[in-house]
């Protein structure tokens, strides 16, 4: 007589994202508008881009949500119309996303000058490891070839550092060289960037350092690799793992699924949702959503029992949480697999990517990139 077998069909646990711990981070950034600026320097708040740098006392400032491009290059070309004409080539892209513009009156030829934009596309744009997107933006949005590309920080974010070097005419067949930079950070719907010209090379300008070095913002978003084990019973799930920027515990549910998944690669899954607690070491949680869905990636003999596995794919939205995530936001792409040790248990691997957009608060520990 044949071994008896019972099939298990099992509900899949949704995918477990693990959301990075705070742990081992850089001490607190100021919140923007705090810091007190040098000597020589006011502190200017660029608001819709939740940022504050400083900049030279007596720069002509344009803020650009208020008054158009236009006005601010026309006003630049009666100081300095060699400098003006210089920037004309970025005024689409300034007219379509420009927050903030300045320029130094006391140079009649290719003066100081910083401006400061922000595109929304939906998503962040994290620029570290892409030098080849970001000179194709750059090339495309203000004119700017040969630029070369590092990785960098900007106020506690990742960032590239794109600069360019061009040949600028002054006087009876002369030239002088002009150079440009640019630091670009990811925000939670696209990116931002702070570009500045000027004559002399960015390596010895005090004046670009003091910028970027007093540069602060109000939040900051970054990526994160995570990974995790644990546990399904039921309809709940638990588990710790580790990040890419600290270790965390994980606590969630899920909804009962509809139907019995169908085997991977033939046709859809079954839709899934799920919600998600991570907490952090200090006790902080982040509250996450996700949907996806799940199909039937194997089985495995037990015993008397043939139990399956279940894989999941799908997507998780940061929903705020408690602590240093309040109003935290975030995204990105999740996948777990869940093999059943018996017809109420089973184990779970999960992984996820994406981004994490975090306000600064006093005493938080903030990334550091």
């Amino acid at each position: 007589m044949g071994r008896f077998r019972v099939v298990v069909c099992a509900v899949v646990v949704a995918f477990a994202v693990l959301t990075p711990g705070l742990l081992g981070a850089s001490p607190p950034q100021q919140v923007a508008g705090t810091m007190k600026p040098p000597r020589g320097y006011s502190t200017v708040t660029v608001t819709k881009a939740g940022l504050a740098m400083a900049l030279p006392a007596g720069w002509v400032q344009v803020d650009l949500t208020r008054r158009p491009v236009d006005s601010f290059l026309r006003r630049f070309k009666r100081s300095d119309p060699k400098g003006a004409a210089l920037l004309t080539p970025r005024r689409d892209f300034l007219a379509a996303n420009g927050l903030f513009a300045a320029f130094d009156p006391r140079r009649a030829k290719y003066s100081d000058v910083v401006t400061v934009a922000a595109t929304t596309g939906g998503s962040p744009f994290i620029p570290t490891g892409r030098p080849g997107e970001v000179q194709a933006a750059y090339a495309q949005n203000l004119g700017l070839g040969n630029s070369q590309v590092a990785d960098a920080t900007l106020a506690g974010a990742p960032a590239a550092i794109i600069t360019s070097t061009a040949d600028a005419p002054t006087t009876k067949g002369r030239s002088t060289a002009v150079h440009h930079t640019g630091y670009l950070v990811a925000t939670k719907d696209g990116s931002l960037q702070i570009d500045y010209s000027g004559r002399k090379d960015p390596n010895q300008d005090k004046t670009l350092q003091t910028i970027v070095g007093h540069v602060l913002r109000n939040d900051v978003t970054v990526p994160y690799e995570a990974s995790g084990t644990g546990t399904q019973q039921g309809t709940a799930f638990h588990g710790s793992g580790p990040s890419t920027l600290g270790d965390t515990t994980f606590n969630g549910t899920y909804g009962l699924l509809n139907s019995q998944p169908p085997p991977c690669g033939q046709g859809p899954g079954v839709p899934l949702n799920a919600s998600n607690n991570i907490a952090t070491a200090n006790g902080d949680v982040v509250n996450v959503d996700l949907t996806g869905s799940a199909c039937q990636s194997g089985s495995h003999v037990s015993g008397n029992l043939i139990l399956f596995e279940y894989d999941s794919t799908g997507t998780y939205t940061i929903k705020g949480g408690t602590g240093c995530f309040t109003n935290a936001s975030g995204s990105g792409q999740t996948s777990s697999h869940s093999a059943f040790n018996d017809p109420n248990t089973a184990s779970l691997d999960a992984t996820s990517t994406g981004t994490i957009t975090l306000k600064k608060r006093p005493n938080c520990p903030y990334f550091q990139g």
